[in-house]
């Protein structure tokens, strides 16, 4: 695989790092396979982590995901190691160029389905939707031109019009991200750690991903009402969480709501990383739309863990399903 060539400060952009479906790290043969695998023609999955929190956030559900899948984690720029990606005015070029570098990887086939989380979920839409409130979506980067027939958008944020923000609500979500970097460190910690020391690491992180790299975020966040939903017409799973303190779960709904052919899932039990907090359940989720937007089969009930949860709604939106919910039986 060719990787990126390092930037000026020594550091590598992003690299793509392709994965084993149901357990394995890594692409290569099964050991005692004597030679290389047959290589699987499933769905190609890419997933794109959030900000300050690296590539192996997907590890859980790499683990969890169904057999044959061939999922394909990015190591982002903005994976809390510092670096310039962040001196770059707008940074949806970096997504452009991890989007480039996957279509290319997998030889112009396409990528069956982007999974990206958080921040990475927010730049994608801004990339695709061509979030330009003076360019009349002329910047626009429709999903047909990487090869993505699909998007799964992990706790998203987005809001529908300028007037939705406030100051207010701004320096309440500044307040909020120290203590989310603690979350974070927490979740791929799996619960270890004194909660002084994860407090003296959110601060570092947040120092690593410093005033450029909030700055960034802020910037595209502020960009999400001039993103042209109307113009992605694709299948789009959205997944939320009722117990998010960061992304508010009514921005999922609400994306939801405005994408032509999305649905609502909300993940139970967990805070802003379903895909690590409720992993199997999360997996399940994935693989059903996966598998049911290649074959047009229609919605399958969430998955029940042990112990069983209340019924999840759906949001289904779209051409002949309007606002809504419908429970699951």
């Amino acid at each position: 695989m060719t990787q990126p060539a390092r930037q000026p400060d020594g550091s590598v952009p992003f690299r793509l790092l392709p994965q084993r479906a149901g357990g394995a790290a890594t692409a290569g043969p099964p050991p005692g396979a004597g030679g290389t695998a047959d290589p699987d023609t499933g769905p190609r999955v890419l997933l794109l982590h959030g900000l300050g929190i690296g590539a192996r956030v997907w590890d859980p559900y790499v683990a969890h995901a169904r057999p044959g899948r061939r999922p394909v984690t990015a190591e982002l720029p903005w994976r809390g190691t510092g670096g310039r990606w962040s001196h770059h005015p707008d940074p949806r070029v970096w997504m452009h160029r991890v989007l480039e570098a996957a279509l290319e990887e997998s030889g112009g086939e396409g990528i069956d389905v982007v999974v990206a989380h958080s921040y990475s979920a927010m730049l994608l839409l801004n990339l695709l939707g061509g979030a330009d409130p003076d360019r009349d979506g002329a910047s626009a980067h429709p999903p047909a031109r990487y090869g993505i027939r699909g998007l799964v958008l992990v706790t998203p944020f987005h809001r529908s019009s300028p007037e939705d923000f406030d100051f207010a609500g701004f320096t309440g979500l500044w307040d909020r991200i120290e203590p989310h970097m603690a979350e974070c460190l927490r979740v791929m910690g799996r619960g270890r750690g004194d909660e002084r020391f994860l407090a003296v690491m959110a601060r570092r992180l947040c120092e690593l991903i410093g005033p450029y790299g909030w700055t960034r975020f802020f910037e595209q966040y502020l960009r999400t009402p001039w993103t042209d939903l109307a113009a992605l017409d694709l299948p789009v799973l959205v997944v939320s969480s009722p117990s998010d303190t960061l992304a508010p779960p009514a921005e999922a709904e609400a994306l939801a709501r405005g994408l032509p052919r999305a649905e609502l899932r909300p993940v139970p039990g967990c805070g802003h990383f379903p895909m690590t907090e409720r992993s199997a359940y999360f997996a399940a989720l994935v693989d059903d739309f996966v598998d049911r937007f290649r074959t047009g089969a229609e919605p399958a009930p969430p998955p029940r863990p042990e112990p069983r949860p209340a019924p999840v709604p759906v949001l289904r939106t779209g051409p002949g399903h309007g606002p809504g919910t419908d429970a699951d039986s």
